[in-house]
């Protein structure tokens, strides 16, 4: 019941992108009932917005608001674990009130773990170097470029979830190819990182942090691709025709790339998002069925 309630209150926050909601959700569902409901949900001077490229935007608020969490929409782009904590990270400040100092992100942090969020704290803490490091937009960048990423897809949710081991960055950074990466990227990019500039990119090479910043980035292009792919199925404007054009498309990609996945694993991935999106059960069926039309 709670969390069906913390569901719908939710959609209160409307000037937050909406792709935010289930991340929200996540985070309310395991805090103290009191802080989510009476300093969250129902605290009408509380907001929680969120913007992108635009410049300039208007938000028209009902109330006057005394506490806000702007979250960038660029984050959408990182680990689930990292948004997680940047929301939670923000309402842990709003409840210790104001002040930027080190003793109130110390308060904020010991907050978290007694809130019981301390895996995203250790998970975080660890990204951060990685995730604001320069690599990132590179790998991003050079993702951008690319026909097919499938030989990404498999390590997919590890990363997504920070369970990503350490065989499996390396696996990773063997399949990426960091120092072709580098090769690929404009002049201009590769200068404009200071690091690359200092030590040149043969010591760039073997720093294990910065290989994990542009895996990273090459991670979150595929996030971004997952999303937008999803979205272009929904999307009203199309007609009938394109729809169903776009989505004989997109099923025998799906198709295609199940067969080059297809192993023990693939099933545990299969049913990871059965829980995750209910729709996806009818998709796996349709995928019987497209596999013999294909052939035929």
């Amino acid at each position: 019941m709670q969390q069906e309630s913390i569901a719908k209150k939710v959609s209160r926050f409307k000037f937050c992108n909406e792709r935010f909601y289930p991340y929200i959700e996540k985070v309310l569902i395991r805090l103290p009932e009191e802080i989510c409901f009476e300093s969250v949900l129902d605290d009408l001077n509380f907001e929680i917005i969120s913007f992108g490229e635009a410049l300039g935007r208007f938000y028209p608020l009902r109330t006057q608001v005394k506490n806000l969490i702007i979250l960038n929409e660029d984050i959408l782009k990182q680990p689930e674990f990292q948004i997680i904590y940047t929301i939670v990270h923000g309402i842990a400040h709003k409840i210790i009130g104001k002040g930027e100092s080190e003793l109130y992100e110390r308060e904020a942090e010991e907050l978290l773990v007694r809130w019981d969020f301390q895996e995203e704290v250790e998970k975080a803490n660890y990204a951060k170097a990685w995730l604001e490091d320069g690599g990132y937009e590179i790998g991003y960048k050079w993702a951008a470029k690319q026909s097919d990423l499938g030989k990404f897809e498999e390590f997919y949710d590890e990363w997504e979830q920070g369970k990503l081991d350490e065989q499996g960055w390396y696996e990773l950074f063997y399949r990426a190819n960091i120092d072709s990466i580098i090769a690929e990227m404009d002049t201009e990019v590769i200068k404009s990182e200071e690091k690359l500039v200092q030590t040149g990119p043969k010591a760039i090479q073997n720093d294990d942090s910065y290989n994990q910043s542009i895996v990273s980035g090459i991670m979150g292009f595929l996030k971004k691709k997952k999303h937008d792919m999803l979205k272009s199925l929904n999307k009203s404007d199309l007609s009938e025709s394109e729809r169903d054009a776009l989505f004989w498309i997109t099923l025998k990609e799906a198709f295609l790339s199940c067969e080059k996945l297809f192993d023990q694993r693939i099933y545990l991935v299969t049913r990871q998002y059965i829980e995750k999106y209910p729709e996806i059960d009818a998709f796996q069926n349709a995928l019987i069925k497209v596999g013999t039309l294909l052939e035929e």
